[in-house]
């Protein structure tokens, strides 16, 4: 455990790190939990400026007591907390007993991860406070991955909207920031390890000749999941189980009239055999496994990491037949 600690601090390093880093981590982080329903509070601080502070419902100012505790612990020994606790237990003792610190102030216990500058060393700290202590740990490792290989993509980081509405329920609002921005809603379908693309027609005007995940614009008045569903039956022909789609993020592409702000979704069921049913569109479409991902020319590189975050394998094999149960988010339509 202790090795795989050491070499995540190695690993998640950063060229720099500034206010808007701080936003784009903390509101992945904050995504993250709401997603899977956590109730956590996020903190991130360079020195002692605190850049970003959100607390979920369910949480208290019992949290943010922990917070204060296990960032002491990081800014004294400049390792995770996790990674201090460990030590100790590895030791065969614990930090309560052997660290000669105040309980009231210091707290080993996961979920403090430094900032940690590459040639620099550690210059600030994000924290989470909510869960286990190791599920602390891993939420915070897996944002910081995620983040910074969406970064190293060169298409910019991944980020979440501030406080997402849980599962697309209501309408997309107006992006007054920019009234002519595209939205668009995009879905991975997932199975066996693979995910569904499409390859975008030489001949389209926007992004021609890349691999896509399926999806389109969002339509005045219409939620993303409403549009999810639309899409995947015009361009597939398939049903998605609304019960089963899930928020994996935001991505930016464009600027100007061709500024793009596109919704990305995991779809983990659905009913009926994915066709090209829009072959003006897209020329071709093909399972292509996940860790593959990165070798193909994709329209927005951060689509890497959004979909590497999903636990693996994601879902057992599905039949139709094995789904007769299931309620598909649209209308039947003869002959689909």
């Amino acid at each position: 455990m202790t090795p795989e600690l050491r070499e995540q601090e190695e690993r998640l390093q950063f060229d720099r790190f500034d206010h808007d880093d701080a936003w784009g981590l903390g509101t992945l982080l904050v995504g993250l939990a709401r997603e899977r329903g956590h109730a956590v509070t996020v903190d991130i601080r360079l020195g002692d400026h605190q850049l970003f502070h959100y607390a979920l419902h369910g949480t208290s100012a019992d949290n943010d007591d922990w917070i204060e505790r296990k960032i002491r612990v990081v800014r004294r020994f400049g390792h995770s907390s996790y990674l201090v606790g460990q030590t100790y237990r590895d030791r065969g003792t614990t930090f309560e007993e052997k660290s000669h610190l105040d309980a009231a102030l210091y707290a080993a216990h996961g979920g403090c991860f430094p900032i940690i500058l590459r040639g620099t060393g550690p210059v600030g700290t994000v924290t989470v406070s909510g869960l286990p202590q190791l599920d602390d740990h891993r939420l915070v490792v897996e944002a910081l991955e995620l983040f910074l290989d969406s970064k190293s993509s060169g298409d910019g980081a991944v980020s979440w909207t501030a406080v997402p509405p849980p599962r697309g329920a209501e309408p997309v609002p107006p992006l007054c920031s920019n009234p002519v921005m595209h939205v668009v809603v995009t879905g991975a379908l997932v199975e066996n390890g693979a995910v569904l693309l499409v390859h975008r027609s030489p001949t389209r005007r926007a992004y021609p000749d890349l691999w896509d995940l399926p999806g389109g614009h969002v339509e005045a008045g219409e939620s993303e999941l409403q549009a999810l569903a639309r899409e995947m039956h015009e361009e597939l022909g398939v049903h998605i189980v609304a019960e089963s789609a899930s928020r994996l993020g935001d991505l930016h592409a464009g600027s100007g009239e061709d500024a793009v702000h596109l919704g990305v979704w995991h779809v983990g069921d659905w009913v009926g055999s994915p066709t090209n049913r829009a072959p003006d569109e897209h020329d071709d479409m093909a399972w292509v496994g996940i860790s593959e991902l990165g070798d193909l020319p994709l329209v927005h590189g951060g689509l890497v990491a959004l979909v590497r975050s999903l636990p693996q394998p994601d879902r057992l094999p599905r039949r139709d037949e094995a789904r007769t149960a299931a309620s598909p988010s649209g209308p039947e339509i003869p002959g689909s």
